[in-house]
């Protein structure tokens, strides 16, 4: 079973290189990432495809309604998955947790 860290809006201020090494060295962790449909950059792309990959363990959630609580619609997506035994959600205030995972 793996623990899900559902990451929301703060995802800019992590690089890609930091996401690439995270998700390479916690095979224990689910990755989640929160978009927003109005949100296009290279990080997304990377992530979305990389999400493709059955051996890479990341989840890229699509919110396209304003009202849509993003937190809500992850832990949804993440309650239907048989290999999740926790949730954890990363924000602005606690983003040192991932930094201290790898």
């Amino acid at each position: 079973m793996k623990i899900a860290l559902i990451i929301t809006k703060p995802i800019e201020k992590l690089t890609k290189n930091f996401l690439v090494d995270f998700i390479k060295n916690n095979k224990k962790d689910h990755l989640c990432i929160v978009r927003d449909l109005k949100c296009f950059n290279e990080l997304y792309d990377y992530l979305d495809k990389s999400a493709k990959s059955s051996d890479i363990n990341i989840s890229v959630v699509n919110i396209m309604y304003k009202k849509a609580s993003p937190i809500n619609a992850a832990k949804r997506y993440l309650q239907s998955r048989n290999d999740i035994e926790d949730i954890r959600i990363i924000n602005k205030n606690n983003m040192a947790i991932i930094e201290n995972l790898l």
